[in-house]
């Protein structure tokens, strides 16, 4: 089964419900209206609260249309010779907004957002004619005190949220990647309204979903000491599609010596064909993607002589260290600790450009090194936050000659004022 709408959602929820029981982990993946708009954008500048912030308000902004779960249920279950192989049933969830008056909410579609989706084939029909609807429970406490609606009409109404409620409830590993933003959807769209700080969200999902697990997070902590069967970096690419395409290859390393052994169920369209950006396919990839990290991660300095087969219960406690740490794309934190003190980015020093000559447009000197850099002006002068270290030894290097330019790193005393 792959795509759930509201005509056939209510035969599936039990068929859902009792995998989830049954399974070892769960991926998920989300499609968005959009992702932000031009006063929210990500900036190098953020500090945590404002970066979360911006979270809140673009999370309020926009909507999930398409929700993906990959339910992988180890086989041992029911054959204790089948340790390392898994069954993995994945479903598509079409979510629309509920249009009850009392709860009815507007939402953006951003363009760019959109048109994402449409190159890669959304079925933006099942989203506006038979989609989903959910609440969260501020929601559904107005419905309940309006006393207008009977239990049926709010069970309805909360349509795909009986999900989520199932997910919490099972306290099941949640497999993602780069699952910041999903996760705050998630708790805006189906537990409450976002809390008003930062470390209450932390603290609240945390709660709700004590195992995660950001496989985009992952690779970097591991990269360093995955290699393939060349000896090169395994993870020189972090991104999902790189990445499953990568350790989907049976040959890379240790991998095909009792590695995990991953199918499709019988009716997933997936058996064929590979349908990347598609929310339950990037779900299956991720928890894909956890599985042989783990793998390669148990097996690190073992001889073939001493691998065996690996029950899941292995990989849980030999990467325990790894959990509920999320990635923060170009933000203020090396990472998101859903259990402890965040990890502060050690993000290089600002760069400050002056002009020596008044026909200089300093925006204009930055063209060539656009990419990922961030700006801002102030006094006539340009502040340049680089994303990482060697983009700001570049920059540093590069202009240092100028003579129409000063070029300096960030000082606090003649900057700030």
């Amino acid at each position: 089964m792959a795509a759930v709408i509201r005509s056939n959602y209510r035969d599936v929820l039990p068929e859902v419900f009792k995998l989830i029981e049954n399974c070892c982990c769960v991926g998920i993946d989300t499609e968005f209206t959009g992702l932000f708009s031009r006063d929210t954008a990500n900036s190098l500048f953020d500090n945590v609260e404002q970066r979360y912030r911006k979270i809140k308000a673009n999370v309020a902004k926009f909507q999930i249309f398409q929700f993906g779960l990959a339910i992988f249920v180890n086989e041992r279950r029911t054959d204790p010779s089948q340790v390392n192989f898994y069954k993995v049933h994945t479903y598509n969830f079409y979510l629309f907004p509920s249009s009850i008056f009392e709860v009815e909410e507007c939402f953006s579609m951003q363009p760019s957002s959109v048109e994402f989706l449409r190159e890669n084939s959304f079925q933006f029909a099942k989203v506006f004619e038979d989609g989903i609807s959910y609440l969260n429970a501020k929601q559904e406490s107005i419905l309940r005190e309006s006393l207008e609606y009977s239990t049926n009409d709010i069970e309805t109404a909360r349509g795909f949220t009986q999900v989520i409620s199932y997910l919490i409830k099972a306290q099941k590993p949640i497999i993602g990647h780069n699952m910041l933003l999903d996760l705050a959807f998630i708790y805006e769209k189906f537990i409450q309204p976002l809390p008003s700080s930062w470390e209450e969200f932390k603290a609240s999902i945390h709660q709700l979903f004590p195992l995660v697990i950001d496989t985009k997070r992952l690779c970097y902590s591991l990269r360093k000491v995955l290699t393939d069967c060349n000896g090169r970096d395994l993870l020189s690419k972090t991104h999902l599609e790189g990445l499953y395409n990568v350790l989907a290859k049976r040959k890379t390393g240790l991998m095909k010596l009792h590695g995990p052994v991953i199918s499709h169920s019988t009716d997933s369209p997936y058996k064929a064909e590979r349908y990347f950006h598609e929310a339950a396919f990037d779900a299956f990839c991720s928890g894909f993607v956890f599985l042989r990290l783990s793998h390669l991660t148990v097996l690190q300095g073992l001889t073939s002589t001493q691998i065996q087969p690996v029950p899941f219960s292995e990989y849980i406690l030999k990467l325990r260290s790894h959990f509920n740490l999320v990635n923060m794309i170009q933000g203020p934190l090396y990472c998101v600790n859903l259990e402890g003190s965040d990890l502060i980015a050690r993000r290089p020093p600002l760069i400050v450009l002056e002009k020596n000559c008044h026909s200089v447009e300093l925006t204009k000197c930055l063209t060539s090194y656009s990419k990922g850099l961030h700006f801002t002006e102030k006094c006539g002068k340009l502040i340049v936050a680089m994303p990482n270290h060697l983009a700001a030894e570049e920059l540093m290097a590069s202009f240092t000659s100028n003579s129409l330019l000063n070029v300096r790193y960030y000082s606090w005393w003649l900057d700030s004022k």
